[in-house]
């Protein structure tokens, strides 16, 4: 009789549980512009979310497989899995998560939380994050929203070391005895979001460590050369971003303000500054989707010193200080424009898109278009370029060393 209660039981639950599976198969290239050459990295060639749901609780995972067309070599990679209760208060979350926070499309100062995979800096969104280990809570009181996030172990930047078809990453990986390690990994977040009039309005926290390695002084391990130590500086964030409506315009703003220090280094390093983006949106003429972004950062103040190839060690200054939290761009350039322009035509058949980012300061830019066309339903195939623009008589500054890259794609895409 027990028995057959348990299977009674089993029966009503899979029948009342929620399961779904969904993804995409993605093969392209790249084809550099200069030779025809193919550049051999890492592209997703399939991506799929499983989810699987049952009463209060719900299980997500997000799977992709990398690949480089000319080895040949494939790498799994479990982007996201965790587990969600849905309490009447809300929704708590524990797993390897990618969390997003700020209001701007892509280039968000105020999301920290999560490292950046620098293999796929061209990809939109969570695409070029990394997830990691985390409990989440949404509490809903009212007309706020208050999100804490607590990730009990620190995670850096994927870099493409060694790549010389990514020719803007100038040292090898440093071996793990010459980074030091973080006395504290713990890190944690809290934002809270409203609605005032028709604004959507947070303000968000971020305690935790840089995401990007600084050379932190001279290793012990030798006498006589300098072999640099490499750490992650201590980095508090406070930011605030809007949501808004002018008529047919829609407006966002972001900023946040960082204040970073080392912790008790050969090199010391302490540093207030600030990044910040407005962008604007707007659906004219045939329905054409109209968006620009302003990217900005400030370095306020700086004190210690920082080691310069070349240079040896140096006092830190504004100019050669690096931050390492933010949106990547606003670590190119002080300040950028971005803008963008994308038709949908033929019964939405074809998706026809381009963009610029300008360096407004030392000029150089990005060019960018991209054609989709989807001959039947879930098919897609999908052409596209990249070009960079720097400037010869500045071979180190980013945007010339990235005249090498410029690349077009091919690709075809199914969604199942």
């Amino acid at each position: 009789m027990k028995k057959n209660i348990f299977i009674i039981f089993g029966l009503i639950s899979t029948i009342s549980a929620q399961f779904s599976f969904s993804g995409e198969i993605s093969p392209s290239a790249m084809i550099r512009q200069s030779n025809t050459d193919i550049i051999d990295l890492p592209y997703r060639l399939l991506s799929s979310e499983l989810s699987f749901g049952m009463g209060d609780f719900e299980f997500k995972s997000t799977l992709a497989v990398d690949h480089r067309l000319e080895s040949g070599e494939f790498e799994g990679d479990l982007r996201e899995l965790y587990a969600i209760w849905y309490p009447s208060f809300g929704e708590v979350k524990f797993g390897k998560q990618i969390h997003v926070w700020g209001a701007a499309d892509g280039n968000n100062p105020t999301d920290n939380l999560n490292p950046y995979d620098y293999y796929f800096m061209f990809l939109p969104g969570a695409e070029r994050k990394l997830g990691v280990l985390s409990a989440s809570a949404n509490i809903y009181l009212g007309n706020w929203q208050a999100e804490l996030v607590l990730i009990p172990y620190h995670t850096g930047n994927r870099i493409p070391y060694d790549e010389p078809d990514f020719p803007i990453i100038p040292i090898s990986e440093p071996d793990e005895e010459f980074i030091d390690d973080i006395v504290d990994e713990m890190e944690f977040g809290l934002r809270l979001k409203t609605m005032i009039g028709e604004n959507d309005i947070s303000v968000s926290y971020f305690n935790g460590h840089d995401r990007s390695l600084v050379i932190t002084g001279p290793s012990d391990k030798f006498s006589g050369m300098f072999v640099p130590e490499f750490g992650y500086r201590k980095t508090q964030m406070f930011g605030a971003d809007v949501v808004g409506f002018i008529g047919d315009l829609t407006y966002r703003a972001e900023s946040a303000y960082f204040i970073t220090q080392d912790e008790d280094w050969s090199l010391s390093t302490d540093a207030e500054y600030s990044q910040y983006v407005l962008q604007l949106e707007y659906t004219g003429w045939l329905d054409i989707q109209f968006s620009g972004q302003f990217i900005g950062s400030t370095v306020y103040d700086v004190s210690g010193y920082a080691f310069i190839p070349d240079m040896g060690i140096t006092s830190l200054t504004k100019s050669n200080f690096q931050p390492g939290m933010g949106t990547p761009f606003a670590m190119f350039t002080d300040k950028g424009f971005m803008g963008g322009a994308k038709a949908t035509l033929w019964d939405n058949t074809l998706d026809l898109s381009g963009n610029i980012f300008y360096d407004l300061d030392e000029k150089g830019k990005m060019v960018g278009f991209e054609a989709e066309y989807s001959p039947v339903e879930n098919w897609i195939i999908s052409l596209g370029s990249s070009s960079f623009y720097g400037n010869k008589d500045k071979p180190q500054y980013p945007f010339t060393k990235l005249e090498d890259f410029s690349h077009y794609r091919v690709g075809i895409k199914y969604s199942f």
